[in-house]
C-alpha cells in the first residue's frame, strides 16, 4: 500500500505534495510532457486536416497563456468531471506555477525526455527525433 516514487506530471504533482505528503526527488521544469504526434501517412494522406488540427493546437495554446484563470477554471471542471471528483481550484493553481505551456519543442529537452522514458522502461524504440519534429516547431538546439 506504499509508493516510494512516482514519475507524474501536473496537477498530480501537486495533489501527491497535497494529499499524500509527498516531495520533490527530481524537479525539471524543461521536461516534455505533451507533444501533438501525427503519423507520416495520416499527415501526407490528410495535409489539410493536419495543418487545421496543428493550427487550433498553436490557437489553444496561446489562449491558454493569455486566459490562464480561465483555462485553469475549464481544467478544474473536465478534471472533475473525468475523475468524478471535485478537484479543488487552487490545486490547479499550484500546478500552474510548475508547468509551461508552449507550441515550440526544444528537441535537447525532447531527447532527454526520451532518454529517461527508455531508461525506465517506457519506450523500447524510438524513431530519429529529427523526423518527427517538424523544423518549423522546433527550438534552437542550445
Amino acid at each position: 500500500g506504499r509508493v516510494d516514487g512516482v514519475w507524474t506530471v501536473e496537477p498530480w504533482v501537486s495533489r501527491l505534495l497535497r494529499d499524500a505528503d509527498g516531495r520533490i526527488l527530481i524537479e525539471d521544469r524543461e521536461v516534455v510532457t505533451t507533444v501533438l504526434v501525427a503519423s507520416s501517412r495520416f499527415r501526407e494522406a490528410n495535409p489539410e486536416l493536419t495543418e487545421k488540427v496543428v493550427q487550433a493546437h498553436r490557437e489553444l495554446t496561446d489562449w491558454i497563456n493569455a486566459h490562464p484563470e480561465e483555462a485553469q477554471r475549464r481544467v478544474v471542471d473536465e478534471l472533475s468531471e473525468l475523475t468524478r471528483t471535485r478537484i479543488a481550484a487552487d490545486l490547479i493553481a499550484e500546478a500552474w506555477t510548475r508547468m509551461v505551456v508552449t507550441n515550440t519543442i526544444n528537441i535537447a529537452n525532447l531527447e532527454a525526455f526520451v532518454r529517461n522514458a527508455q531508461e525506465a522502461g517506457f519506450l523500447r524504440r524510438v524513431p530519429p527525433l529529427s523526423e518527427l519534429v517538424p523544423s518549423s516547431e522546433a527550438a534552437p538546439r542550445p
